[in-house]
C-alpha cells in the first residue's frame, strides 16, 4: 500500500524578532508620527522596516526586501519514497536562503548598533549574542502585523514562541538617534552583497572574542582581511584591463591566473604594498594577522587575547578601506577566576 503525505502549503514569514542582549531599553521616538508611544521606527532604502520597542526587542519586516521577502511553498501530496517535485524543492531552498539572508542582516545590524552606540552616545556595551538559524525567531502574528503591537504584547508573543525575557534590569537606554544611525549604516552595508557577508563575518569574529575563543576569532578576522585584499587586487587588475590599449595583454586566461591559487594572500599583500595601494602600517598588520591564523591552522599554535584583538582591528580597518563602511564593534571580555 502506497503511503502519501501532504507537504508545504504555507508561506514563510518575512518578519522576525530579535531580543537585544544584554537587556536594554529603547527611547521612543516622539517625532515619528503614527508610531506607537513605546516604539521607534526606521524605514530603510532597501525596503526593510525596523521597529525598536521600549522593552529592547527589535522587529524586522523584510516583506519589501527582495533577498528576505516571504516565500510561498506550494502544497503538494507526496508519495513516500518518491522524489519531491522540483517546484517544491526550489521553494523550500529559497525560503531557507531568505532566512540565511535575514540572519546575516541581523548580525550586521548588531554590529551597526555597537558602532552607533559608541559614536552617538559616547559609551559602549559588550555584545551578548550572535544570530543564527537555530535562534532566529519568525514573528508572524495571526490577524495583525507585529508593528501594530505594543511592547507588553510583543513580550507575550515572544513568550508564546518560547523566547522568555531573561531576569534582570536593562543595562542601558538606547536613544533613537543611535538606532537611526545604525539603520543608516545597515542600509549602506546591505546594498553590497559582499559587504554584507564580510560585516557578518566580522561581527561573528568579535562575538567569538567575547567568548575568549581567540583562535576562531582571529581566524575569522583573517578571512575578512583576505576577502578585502582580494577585492583590492581584483579592482587593480580590472583598472589595468580597462586602461589597456591592447586588450590582448590582459586576456581572460591571464586575468584568471592572476586571481587564482598561484597568487596567494601573502603575494597579493606584497604586490598591494609595492603598488602603494596599502601603506606599510596596514601591510605589517595584515602579515601579522595572517601569521597568527596560519600558526593556529597548521600547528594549533595558541592565540592570545592581544593577537585576536589586533586581528579584529585590522579587519575593521580593511572593511573601512575597501568597502567604505565604518562599523567598529566594541570589544569586551569577562571572566571569573
Amino acid at each position: 500500500m502506497t503511503t502519501q503525505r501532504q507537504i508545504g502549503g504555507r508561506t514563510s514569514a518575512a518578519t522576525f524578532a530579535l531580543r537585544f542582549l544584554p537587556l536594554i531599553e529603547v527611547e521612543p521616538n516622539s517625532e515619528n508620527l503614527g508610531a506607537q508611544s513605546d516604539s521607534a521606527r526606521c524605514s530603510l532604502k532597501s525596503g526593510i522596516e525596523i521597529a525598536a520597542y521600549k522593552c529592547g526587542v527589535f522587529v524586522f519586516d523584510c516583506t519589501k526586501w527582495a533577498l528576505g521577502a516571504e516565500v510561498a511553498i506550494p502544497k503538494m501530496i507526496i508519495e513516500d519514497g518518491k522524489a519531491w517535485p522540483r517546484e517544491l524543492v526550489a521553494a523550500q531552498d529559497k525560503a531557507i536562503e531568505h532566512v540565511v539572508n535575514r540572519v546575516r542582516m541581523a548580525n550586521c545590524f548588531l554590529a551597526c548598533l555597537s558602532h552607533a552606540l559608541s559614536r552617538v552616545q559616547g559609551t559602549a556595551l559588550g555584545i551578548g549574542q550572535e544570530v543564527d538559524p537555530s535562534n532566529y525567531i519568525p514573528f508572524a502574528i495571526n490577524g495583525c502585523h507585529p508593528f501594530a503591537l505594543l511592547a507588553p504584547e510583543v513580550e507575550i508573543a515572544l513568550q508564546q514562541l518560547g523566547n522568555q525575557r531573561p531576569n534582570g534590569n536593562p543595562t542601558l537606554k538606547f536613544k533613537f538617534d543611535t538606532i537611526k544611525s545604525a539603520c543608516d549604516t545597515l542600509d549602506k552595508i546591505i546594498a553590497n552583497a559582499e559587504a554584507t557577508n564580510v560585516v557578518d563575518l566580522y561581527y561573528k569574529a568579535c562575538y567569538r572574542y567575547t567568548l575568549h575563543d581567540h583562535a576562531l576569532s582571529a581566524t575569522i578576522a583573517w578571512t575578512v582581511c583576505e576577502k578585502a585584499i582580494n577585492m583590492l587586487w581584483r579592482q587593480y587588475l580590472e583598472s589595468i584591463k580597462a586602461m589597456d590599449l591592447e586588450p590582448i595583454r590582459m586576456k581572460g586566461e591571464r586575468l584568471k591566473k592572476l586571481i587564482g591559487r598561484d597568487y596567494t594572500a601573502s603575494i597579493v599583500t606584497e604586490n598591494l604594498e609595492l603598488l602603494k595601494i596599502i601603506d606599510q602600517e596596514i601591510y605589517a598588520e595584515l602579515n601579522s594577522a595572517r601569521q597568527v591564523r596560519n600558526g593556529w591552522m597548521h600547528s594549533l599554535k595558541g592565540v592570545g587575547n592581544r593577537e585576536a584583538s589586533q586581528a579584529l582591528t585590522t579587519a575593521y580597518k580593511m572593511i573601512k578601506m575597501v568597502y567604505e563602511i565604518d562599523v567598529q564593534v566594541s570589544l569586551s571580555q569577562s571572566m571569573s577566576y
